[in-house]
This record gives C-alpha cells, sequence and structure tokens, in this order.
C-alpha cells in the first residue's frame, strides 16, 4: 500500500473555505501580465470597433466604456484588498 505523502501546503489549501480560495485565486489572475495584455487587448478591441463601426454602440468618448472600467476599479480594489486580508491572517 502506497501511503500518500502531504506537506503543510497541502494540509493548508485543504483547510481553506471557498471564499478563501476564490481570494487567492482572483489575486493571482489579477496580478498577471496575462490579465494587463487581455484588458488592454480588450481596450483597444472595443475602440478599434466604435470608432470603425458606421453606427457605434458606444460612440466616442466612449461612456459605457468608462463606466465598465469603473466598475472593474472597485471591484479589482476589493478584490485586493480581501486578498490581502487573507495574506495577513
Amino acid at each position: 500500500m502506497s501511503q500518500e505523502k502531504t506537506n503543510w501546503h497541502v494540509n493548508h489549501k485543504k483547510s481553506l473555505t471557498r471564499g478563501e480560495r476564490a481570494a487567492d485565486v482572483l489575486r493571482n489572475v489579477m496580478g498577471s501580465w496575462r490579465f494587463v495584455a487581455t484588458f488592454l487587448l480588450a481596450m483597444a478591441a472595443w475602440t478599434a470597433a466604435n470608432v470603425a463601426a458606421g453606427r457605434p454602440w458606444d460612440p466616442y468618448p466612449f461612456i459605457l466604456l468608462n463606466l465598465f472600467l469603473s466598475m472593474l476599479a472597485g471591484l479589482q480594489g476589493a478584490i485586493l484588498l480581501i486578498a490581502a486580508k487573507r495574506q495577513d491572517a
């Protein structure tokens, strides 16, 4: 019989709640270069689609885009604070 080896990290991950795991995942995703690159590409695509369109759904100065960015900033700040609080604990 093979005994499964565990270390403190595996035991710690098993003890996390669903919210704690979600905070860790979101912190790791939002704090990555992949997120930054995807975010910049999405902003460029939104702008290009609205400028090139004959009848744009969000004409310049992109009020709808600004609303989405404000919501993202508010949520991202809260998520990062939750993750920092978890790290302190």
